[in-house]
């Protein structure tokens, strides 16, 4: 059986928020919103954020985090997960934590009393001699459990000396770091 779309919808049930549709991975009980989006199955996605951050940055502080990069994102259900995806292009030894308002999610490995997530090699005190910036990933799966807007915070901390984010020495453009947020039903 297909999926039924909000256009196919009785509107003669007697609680037009809810209905009882059967999806085709076997699930039958659905709620609408006020403005008629039905909430989907289990998995699949609801919502997708992007957003980009192609200013070119460097970082030199080792002794807290910094905020580099915030995003807000609203999820529709409280139910539902939200994916980060993110590639961050850097040169430098640290890392990036991720912090959802205020609460951390996610911490980056640690070397003794600082952060090790990326190392690049770069042949110099900062940086400089690195022809490109590399991407570094980094995915989580988040359960705000709210549907207030959130802001997502991508705090840096280098190891040693910094770190330099989105330049390639070749251009004036370097690669933009980007964040990409998915709400998966829950």
């Amino acid at each position: 059986m297909a999926d039924v779309t909000i256009g196919q919808l009785n509107t003669a049930l007697p609680n037009k928020n809810s209905a009882i549709i059967p999806f085709s991975d076997g699930s039958t009980t659905y709620k609408t919103s006020p403005s008629g989006i039905v909430a989907a199955s289990p998995g699949s996605v609801i919502q997708v954020g992007f957003f980009t951050y192609g200013t070119d940055r460097t970082i030199t502080d080792n002794t807290q985090y910094t905020n580099f990069f915030s995003v807000n994102f609203t999820p529709r259900f409280s139910t539902s997960k939200i994916f980060i995806q993110s590639i961050f292009y850097v040169a430098g030894t640290g890392g990036i934590r991720i912090r959802r308002n205020n609460t951390s999610i996610f911490e980056p490995l640690a070397n003794g009393s600082a952060p090790f997530q990326f190392f690049t090699n770069t042949g110099g005190p900062l940086p400089s001699n690195s022809t490109m910036r590399n991407g570094y990933p980094i995915n989580w799966y988040d359960s705000p459990q709210t549907t207030s807007q959130i802001t997502y915070n991508f705090d840096v901390r280098t190891y040693n000396v910094g770190m330099q984010f989105n330049e390639n020495n070749y251009s004036a453009v370097g690669a933009p770091s980007n964040v990409t947020l998915m709400e998966i039903a829950g």
